[in-house]
Formats: C-alpha cells, structure tokens, sequence
C-alpha cells in the first residue's frame, strides 16, 4: 500500500488557486457563448498511425495499351534486386525441428487455381504461362527495370503478384511506374502478348518503414484489345496465406537476368524451404538465381505445369556465402490488398 502525506497549508493554497481558476475559466465559457465571433480551438489527438498491413494503391493514367517500351528496352532492361546479409542468429536444425506446417495463432486462407477459359484442361508446357516478367521505370523518364511476376487467383480476374521492391522505393520513397507484364517470355518471343498496368498495391509496412515481411504487391492489369482479362487467358494460379517457412517440394520460379543468366529464360528450383534463424519471418531455399528473379513465385505445389499454389515471392537474395532465396510467407497483408479498391 502506498501512503501519501501532503501539508495541512498546501491543501489550503492549493484549494483557493483551484477556485481562482474555476471562476475564471468559467467567466471565459460564459464569455465565448455571449460573443459569437470569438474563435474556439479544439485539439484533436494525434492522428494514429496506419498498420502496416493497411494497403496504399496508385492508379494507371495511360489509356493505350501498347507503345511504353521499344524492343531496346526490353532488351536492356536493368534487373531490380535485394540482397540479404546471412543471419548469424541460431539455426533450427531441419533434420530434427520442424513446427507444424500451419500455425496455430494465425488463420489459413486460400484459393484454388483458376483454368483459362479456353482450355480447360490443364496441359504441359515448358514455359509456365502464368508467370513471366514485370518491366517498369523507377521514373517516368528512367531507364527500364525487370523484375518476375505471376498471375493469381482474384475476384477480378485481373491480378498478379510481385515484390514490393518491384513497385516502389519501400521507406516513405515514390512509387514505380509503366508495369508491363509479359507472361511465358522465352527468348524474346512473348507468345500471350504483353499486358498493361491499371493500377498497383503496396502494404503500408513497405511503402512506409521498408519492412521486409510486407515485400509484396499486387498489380492490376488491363484487358487485352480484345476485351478478355488476364486470368481468363491465361488462367491463374491459386494462393496460401501464413503458411509455415518450412515447406517441402517446393518449385521457386523467375527470370534471372545478371551472370551467368541472361534474362531471355525462365528458371526454377526445387527443393524444401527452412526458416531463417530464430528471430527472423523470412523463409529460405538454396537457390543460386540472380537479379530480375525478385518477385518470382514460391509454389507450394503444383497442379500443372503452369498453375499451383503460391505461399511465397522471391524478396532478397543472400549477399555472401551460400546462394539463397529469400521471402516471408504471405500473410493478411496479401488478401487486403486482393481486396482493396
């Protein structure tokens, strides 16, 4: 218990300078209800904060759907890349320490993949045709930067998912602009045609503070000249979210674009993902592609040879050591922005 003792005199001082202000304080209350015209300020409390898987969108201002890019440009275009420094914290060893593949204090969502409407069927194919390469410019006049992309399953038909960093600067910087996806690029040949942006999404945990775990963002595209939305193409492929970084047979797919890989190829490697340390989100494969992979689906399995389910996109590659892939596992902040305006 806490005892307080305060002088018989200070009560009474404090009583008389409590009824001084009182009076004048309401004098001024009856002041300002006679006179009209005197000028009341209310404070408002600090306006809190938004959370960092609120999600921030900017919209497409071109009408055309062709004419952004030359074939130069295309075919120069500068790989966006993240590096990540190995964490030295403690490792789980995979051998024997594996968690649950989902996590009890988060909620599993998912969506199944999508078939395009003119092939129901699905068929096998070299190049995936649901996954392709993301051109941008960092400014309107700048030079052309690629990351890879991938179509998903929305309510819209229209939605594909890449890095944040394939977007926007992350950390209060700007936003990406002139997104062109090119699905089943090979060697040049874009045999599903070139598709624009209509609008991009961003967590606020990227495009404000940088986080890693918000690396993500969905880009809205355009119909085609003929009318028919991408999924409806090409189909798309399905989703998990808060999977568990451990995951097994996974496929890892994306178009590395610095040596020894040149960009004109789509690759993929397969193998099992870890967690990466003990105080860390992310998610890791040895995997030794380059730059221009960022934003390259983690599929968790595959219903064909072009559609599967995604948990994951490529963020950050090691920056020393072992040749890794890095990303957190989708989460909350990856169906609001599936289902923001």
């Amino acid at each position: 218990m806490i005892t307080s003792f305060i002088p018989k005199n200070v009560c009474i001082f404090s009583t008389i300078l409590f009824s001084i202000f009182f009076s004048s304080l309401s004098s001024q209350q009856a002041m300002a209800a006679e006179d009209p015209e005197t000028p009341v300020t209310i404070m408002n409390p600090d306006e809190p904060s938004k959370p960092e898987n609120y999600i921030q969108s900017k919209d497409s201002l071109y009408e055309e759907s062709g004419g952004l890019y030359t074939e130069e440009d295309l075919k120069n275009a500068i790989p966006k890349d993240k590096t990540k420094t190995p964490d030295n914290s403690i490792k789980l060893n995979p051998s024997f320490e594996k968690p649950p593949m989902k996590e009890k204090d988060k909620k599993q969502q998912f969506a199944p993949p999508t078939y395009p409407s003119n092939d129901p069927v699905p068929t096998k194919s070299i190049v995936p045709k649901t996954t392709g390469k993301l051109y941008f410019r960092e400014t309107p006049n700048s030079k052309t930067s690629v990351c890879s992309a991938s179509v998903v399953t929305s309510n819209e038909d229209n939605a594909i998912l890449t890095a944040g960093h394939c977007v926007h600067d992350g950390a209060k910087g700007s936003w990406y602009t002139d997104f062109l996806f090119v699905p089943a690029y090979f060697n040049g040949e874009r045999p599903y045609g070139s598709w624009i942006w209509e609008k991009v999404h961003a967590p606020y945990g990227w495009t404000n503070s940088g986080k890693y775990d918000y690396d993500k963002a969905i880009i809205r595209m355009r119909p085609n000249n003929s009318g028919t939305k991408i999924a409806n193409y090409l189909g798309s492929n399905g989703w998990i979210t808060n999977a568990s970084q451990y995951q097994t047979d996974v496929r890892i797919t994306g178009y590395p674009s610095d040596a020894p890989y040149d960009g004109q190829l789509p690759y993929s490697c397969y193998g099992d993902t870890f967690k990466d340390g003990l105080f860390s989100n992310d998610a890791y494969m040895n995997c030794g592609m380059t730059k221009g992979s960022s934003g390259g689906a983690w599929f968790d399995r595959m219903s064909s040879e072009s559609l599967g389910y995604i948990f994951a996109a490529t963020s950050r590659s090691s920056a020393s050591g072992t040749k890794r892939l890095y990303a957190v596992p989708l989460g909350d902040e990856f169906t609001n922005m599936l289902n923001a305006d």
